[in-house]
């Protein structure tokens, strides 16, 4: 209940603080939000990826898994998982635009989940190389399952974040795009941040999913943001968005989308 109330008390301080694109000034950033992020963008891969969404929304299989946190098991149905863990329709696209436009050549995601993101992901950049984490064997073979049926070229890299994080990142070298959807602690979450920023470049774009997810959360993204890699930051309220590029004078804006 204490979760809930936080999130709705930053969701009403978001709605209050939310700017549109008469608070930029900046031409690059002004050209990103009124050109990519607000625009309507419909391809169909969009439509295929939905179907995949609902099918899975209505999967009434029953899971058994180890949880990674607390090392005991525990059973969930595949619908549960579907209706509580996927990024919405509507921010799965907005990080569509982004890789469309920014042509990101290697792609990390931290938490798979069933694989929604990562379809996103390739449908937008599908000669990228994208790598994606996944803690449960049980949950990456469904969405291994999903990438299979849409011709996916996705590597799911299954285990505790601790252990596959080191292994993506040898792999990748170069970090163009990340996606943190892992672990939601403080502590989990500043260390891939600090990890993850050893590897990343000038052009690099980070993405932080469910910054106000919880205290421990919002600390982290203020942390973060504080960075002497950081220069210009797009709270979304639902994720933010970084970007690394030294040319740009630190700014953090807080718009609506």
């Amino acid at each position: 209940m204490i979760k809930v109330l936080y999130k709705i008390f930053y969701l009403i301080k978001y709605l209050f603080l939310a700017k549109g694109k008469h608070s930029i000034h900046a031409t690059f950033l002004f050209k990103l939000y009124t050109e990519i992020i607000l625009k309507k963008w419909h391809f169909s891969n969009f439509s295929k990826i939905e179907n995949i969404r609902n099918i899975l929304i209505n999967n009434q299989e029953l899971l058994q898994f180890k949880d990674l946190g607390a090392g005991k098991y525990k059973k969930r149905k595949v619908s549960e998982i579907a209706k509580t863990s996927l990024s919405s329709p509507k921010y799965a696209q907005l990080q569509f635009k982004l890789i469309r436009h920014f042509k990101p050549k290697t792609i990390l995601e931290i938490g798979t989940s069933l694989g929604i993101n990562s379809l996103y992901f390739s449908a937008a950049a599908p000669d990228s190389q994208i790598i994606t984490l996944e803690g449960i064997q049980e949950i990456a073979a469904i969405a291994e399952h999903n990438f299979h049926s849409l011709g996916a070229t996705i590597e799911v890299i299954k285990g505790e974040f601790d252990e596959t994080l080191p292994l993506a990142l040898k792999k990748l070298n170069n970090l163009d795009y990340v996606f943190i959807d892992g672990n939601h602690t403080y502590l989990a979450t500043i260390k891939y941040f600090n990890e993850i920023i050893k590897y990343t470049h000038e052009k690099s774009i980070i993405v932080i999913d469910d910054i106000y997810w919880s205290k421990e959360m919002t600390k982290a993204w203020s942390e973060i943001i504080s960075h002497s890699n950081v220069r210009l930051t797009l709270d979304f309220y639902k994720f933010g968005v970084i970007f690394l590029s030294k040319n740009q004078s630190y700014e953090n804006f807080i718009l609506k989308y």
